[in-house]
């Protein structure tokens, strides 16, 4: 499904909870600024430039065009370049 955020188009084969995108009136097909789907992270980021971890067991490192965050028995998120989120 596409939702709107801040004015970023976002598809995501997770539901969430935002306002559904409206189709383009424009004539332009509906692309998507972000992407989020349910995949495979891996448990860690090659050659991190910054990490943190915080006392709520939220720990995240990133590298050039990718970030990686981990929540405690929760889930794990990776960005890459800013527009793919795979969960």
């Amino acid at each position: 499904m596409d939702y709107v955020a801040c004015d970023l188009r976002i598809r995501s084969s997770i539901a969430l909870p935002l306002r559904a995108a409206p189709e383009p009136d424009d004539g332009r097909p509906a692309g998507a600024d972000v992407t989020v789907r349910i995949g495979t992270t891996p448990p860690r980021l090659p050659n991190p430039v910054h990490r943190h971890r915080s006392r709520e067991k939220i720990a995240w490192k990133a590298a050039p065009g990718a970030l990686l965050m981990a929540v405690d028995d929760q889930a794990r998120y990776l960005v890459t370049d800013g527009r793919d989120v795979v969960v």
